[in-house]
């Protein structure tokens, strides 16, 4: 997903990844990094965590 311009890049995430995800969105002089962790529901031997995360940076162009 390419993402450009101005906007709402933790909003995006939340409405992608749902309600029960938490979003956080880190900016610095050149990149901004979304990371997001959701709830997942475990299968019958308990064997899936209870959380997944993963994270994207983006590279400003200014």
């Amino acid at each position: 997903m390419v993402h450009r311009g101005g906007g709402d890049p933790a909003g995006v995430a939340q409405r992608v990844a749902g309600a029960a995800a938490q979003v956080s969105l880190n900016r610095s002089n050149q990149a901004v990094t979304v990371s997001v962790s959701c709830p997942v529901i475990s299968g019958p031997l308990g064997v899936l965590p209870a959380r997944v995360s993963g994270s994207a940076v983006g590279m400003l162009n200014e």
